[in-house]
C-alpha cells in the first residue's frame, strides 16, 4: 500500500487528472488511512504475537 501511495505521488497523469489542490488533499487523507491502519493489531496478531516478529 505505501508503493502504491508512493507511485500515485509521483504520477503526473493522477496530478492532472485531479488537480494539484485535489491531489494532496486525496493523498495526505490515504497517507493519514495506511497510518491507521498500520497502527491496529487484528485479533489473529495478538493471539500469535510471535509470528509478527
Amino acid at each position: 500500500m505505501e508503493a502504491t501511495l508512493d507511485r500515485s505521488r509521483a504520477c503526473k497523469s493522477v496530478r492532472n487528472l485531479l488537480g494539484e489542490d485535489l491531489f494532496e488533499i486525496f493523498y495526505e487523507v490515504k497517507d493519514y488511512e495506511l497510518f491507521n491502519y498500520q497502527s491496529v493489531l487484528s485479533s489473529w496478531e495478538c493471539e500469535h504475537p510471535l509470528l509478527r516478529v
